[in-house]
């Protein structure tokens, strides 16, 4: 589980950090409506980060009680946000 949780938060922040760069060079629009506002500012790397952090400590504490819930949302994650990552990707390395 300290994998599963480890990969998600990496994939999460490099996440951040991709759209936040991609934002600020103006090569791309944040698609969340809800993070647009803030997406190329400092806040936003921040909020993710904590966002991210938080998300693994709420993971890992259901992991003690629902083991099999928390292997299964954080695997999910991990797979959203990979897709996400290689949508990111395709669409930077098209320009």
């Amino acid at each position: 589980m300290r994998y599963l949780i480890f990969s998600f938060v990496s994939l999460e922040i490099l996440d951040g950090i991709m759209t936040h760069w991609s934002v600020k060079q103006g090569l791309v629009q944040e698609g969340n409506p809800f993070m647009a506002f803030i997406a190329g500012d400092g806040h936003f790397l921040l909020l993710k980060v904590t966002g991210a952090i938080l998300s693994a400590l709420v993971l890992w504490h259901l992991y003690r009680y629902f083991p099999r819930i928390a292997l299964a949302v954080s695997s999910s994650i991990i797979t959203f946000y990979g897709l996400v990552l290689a949508w990111n990707s395709s669409i930077l390395f098209r320009i």
